[in-house]
């Protein structure tokens, strides 16, 4: 019977090792969508989402990642700016990149392509870091070393990366932000939609 009893709670403790195990899995591996998050992570994304909704960056004056000097002028020839917030230390940023260089292949008229490495100013290693990521990827498009008016008006708002919104010709947030990795078809039918809302709006 002791034999029995002692089986069985090796069995349990085994079980209980695999529950936990799978749970932390679960809670690991980050929701590429907000349908699929957790509650709390959800309440994030929302909450974000409500704040993008009410920014405009039309006020920054930023350094590129050779040191040349942008302004919010880099919105003004165009319709629609997708602009991709992303970190050296982030996995799945790297593969955002591939889709932004893919998308620029091909991107709808009267749009553009911008990123901001957000961990760039924080020291000259990161910068480093960013110029190899760049560099490898064969990107082509303006990246940004966030600004104090970035990081205050934008970026102190985020907590989730890579994390992508697009702007007008004023550099005011159209629609709401992509959170994770998606492809460039996806960004471009993401662009062609925001591109006709402002049509339907054009105030």
């Amino acid at each position: 019977m002791r034999r029995t009893f002692k089986l069985a709670a090796i069995v349990l403790g085994v079980l209980d090792v695999f529950i936990i195990l799978g749970i932390t899995l679960l809670m690991w591996n980050p929701p590429r969508n907000a349908a699929r998050m957790p509650a709390p992570e959800q309440e994030d994304y929302h909450r974000i989402s409500e704040q993008l909704s009410r920014v405009s960056i039309g006020g920054f004056v930023a350094r590129s990642l050779d040191g040349t000097v942008f302004s919010a002028e880099i919105f003004r020839d165009y319709t629609i700016t997708m602009v991709t917030l992303w970190t050296t230390q982030c996995d799945p940023c790297a593969g955002e990149i591939s889709e932004m260089v893919a998308l620029q292949t091909d991107i709808p008229p009267g749009s553009n392509v911008v990123s901001i490495c957000v961990d760039a100013a924080d020291s000259r290693k990161r910068l480093r870091a960013a110029r190899a990521i760049m560099q490898k990827s064969g990107a082509g498009f303006l990246t940004l070393v966030p600004d104090s008016v970035l990081r205050r008006e934008l970026i102190s708002k985020v907590c989730f990366f890579p994390l992508t919104f697009f702007v007008d010709s004023n550099g005011k947030v159209v629609g709401g932000p992509h959170w994770g990795l998606r492809d460039a078809e996806s960004y471009r039918q993401s662009i062609r939609n925001r591109q006709k809302l402002l049509r339907l709006d054009p105030v």
